[in-house]
């Protein structure tokens, strides 16, 4: 019984996220069936634009927490009233280390992602120049557009893995940090960077606080809202 649930989630999960192949299966069906000269240039059409609704969606999900207020690291422990041992010192320089690991981490998955984002477009770019097309279903479609669809397949690769895997083991090492500051505000003040980091990293822009999270989800909205772009300029063009 167990093994049918897990399959009926995983199925589910997959249905979910493979959205826009379903609207550009059903747009297809229905614009034959309709007599329309050209299902497929409809049918692709109707999926790249139903693929917008992502980024559209990081967006607006990023523009509503950032006009929240903002949720204070930690679990506020009990003061303490002595000064830092030496143990607790070592285990907040660690955790101080670790945040910087993986600070680096995400930085060098997003040079990654931009050194993808303009290989793709460059590859795009040049197998326009040659004109170069494929076929499918009897339909002439262009190479670059191929291209862009690998790339955006590539860039929310990139974006998972920073997003849910190394951002939220960054955010666990601040916490950890977060707290240890907190228990020794009293006695050792000077232990306040992780907390004075976090205080200021919100970049204002009106009534939106934009803060670390947030910026994640805006800097690959954008990227991949240019591929999707891109690729729709090609579909009408070609």
């Amino acid at each position: 019984m167990r093994i049918l649930v897990r399959l009926f989630y995983g199925l589910t999960a997959a249905a979910l996220a493979c959205f826009p192949i379903w609207i550009t299966v059903s747009v297809y069906y229905i614009s034959r069936h309709c007599g329309s000269g050209k299902p497929l240039i409809y049918a692709e059409l109707a999926g790249c634009f139903s693929l917008l609704l992502v980024p559209i969606y990081m967006i607006g999900r990023t523009l509503e927490v950032s006009t929240e207020a903002p949720k204070p690291f930690g679990t506020a422990p009990t003061p303490a009233t002595a000064p830092i041992t030496t143990d607790a010192l070592e285990m907040w320089k660690t955790t101080v280390t670790v945040q910087q690991h993986f600070n680096g981490l995400e930085l060098q998955i997003r040079n990654f992602a931009v050194t993808l984002l303009v290989t793709v477009i460059g590859a795009a770019a040049f197998a326009l120049k040659e004109h170069y097309v494929i076929k499918f279903a009897g339909t002439d479609f262009p190479l670059a557009a191929g291209i862009l669809f690998v790339g955006i397949i590539g860039w929310l690769a990139f974006y998972f893995m920073d997003r849910f895997w190394y951002h939220r083991l960054l955010v666990g090492a601040v916490v950890h940090a977060a707290d240890i500051e907190t228990r020794f505000s009293a006695t050792s003040p000077e232990l306040g960077l992780t907390n004075a980091i976090s205080n200021h990293s919100a970049w204002k822009i009106w009534k939106f606080g934009i803060r670390s999270s947030e910026r994640i989800d805006l800097f690959y909205a954008l990227g991949l809202t240019v591929l999707v772009v891109l690729i729709i300029f090609l579909i009408l063009t070609a």
